[in-house]
């Protein structure tokens, strides 16, 4: 029998970002980007929840890149 991951994409835009993040079994790939009018802010905060397995991920004065680029894949799963 061939198991296949369950993979869950979400996407969205506003005034001055633009975010999508997929969760699969086993990472979280996720994608912020400015968009706004202004200079790109320095540095952000953000926070990633979702309720698949319960998971929140939390970041504090983060630096965007100079193009106002976050990417990362983290893996997503209990350390317990």
């Amino acid at each position: 029998m061939l198991c296949v991951p369950k993979c869950f994409t979400f996407q969205g835009e506003g005034e001055n970002w633009r975010a999508s993040y997929e969760i699969t079994d086993s990472n979280l790939s996720y994608t912020i980007f400015y968009i706004g009018k202004e200079k790109v802010p320095e540095t952000i905060d953000y926070t990633i929840s979702h309720n698949y397995r319960g998971r929140k991920l939390e970041v504090k004065n983060y630096s965007l890149n100079e193009d106002g680029l976050i990417q990362s894949t983290k893996p997503d799963y209990n350390e317990e």
